[in-house]
């Protein structure tokens, strides 16, 4: 398959690429799907950070399909990863519940750094919470950051979509306040405006579109919340 215009574009910014090697997959949820893969020698030569994602190259009949997924349990001395698929009709979830072992996949990475490298808000202060929002796409990168930011406390608000998005196993810490809203429900942006006001909070905002602006709209403009304690980013769009 020749590249697409999307993905010469990637290499041309100087993305790293690679092809995973899946090992195998299971389902966690009927809607939450887990696929292991071996990366080779690009985790040992390129590094691990907290939340790292790579950009995926499905083949949908024929053409090249982009998304982007945080690499789970990712070991450099094995070489091997895990990552998961939030299950909506598409190429890439049905690429995750049909694919064998010993399929290979191209991957990329760019773009992708974790956010707050500094963890202090100002001199001779410390961040006290964080607050992560967002959906089941979200858990693998939720759970790379909390473990990265172990020593502070922290409250997940996430959508859920399907009556057993609140099976799925994240794996955090018995500590975190895990709380889930039906998806479009306002009780989310509700809860979120109770920790607008602590100055050393800080905001994880990556659900989708829409919601995620209107959460940082609100952040910003309702609360006065700095930019510097928002991270935001789109994880996907209900529009398509």
């Amino acid at each position: 398959m020749s590249p697409s215009f999307e993905r010469l574009v990637v290499n041309a910014f100087g993305a790293k690429n690679t092809e995973l090697v899946v090992l195998g997959s299971e389902p966690l949820t009927p809607h939450y799907h887990r696929v292991h893969v071996d990366c080779g020698d690009f985790l040992r030569s390129h590094g691990v950070h907290p939340s790292m994602w790579l950009r995926l190259w499905f083949d949908d009949d024929g053409k090249d399909h982009q998304r982007a997924f945080t690499l789970v349990d990712a070991d450099e001395a094995s070489g091997r990863a895990t990552l998961e698929f939030a299950l909506h009709d598409g190429v890439a979830a049905r690429w995750s519940q049909n694919v064998t072992a010993g399929t290979r996949i191209r991957a990329s990475l760019l773009g992708s750094k974790c956010p707050w490298p500094s963890e202090k808000p100002a001199p001779g202060t410390s961040w006290e919470r964080t607050v992560l929002i967002g959906g089941t796409a979200c858990v693998p990168a939720i759970r790379s950051l909390l473990d990265h930011w172990s020593e502070a406390p922290a409250t997940v608000l996430l959508h859920s979509e399907y009556d057993d998005d609140r099976d799925i196993p994240l794996g955090l810490a018995a500590a975190t306040d895990v709380e889930w809203f039906a998806m479009g429900d306002e009780a989310l942006l509700t809860r979120t405006h109770d920790f607008a006001g602590e100055a050393t909070t800080r905001f994880w905002v990556t659900t989708e579109a829409s919601a995620t602006r209107a959460v940082v709209r609100a952040l910003r403009k309702d609360h006065g919340v700095g930019k510097e304690r928002i991270h935001a980013q789109a994880y996907w769009s209900a529009a398509g």
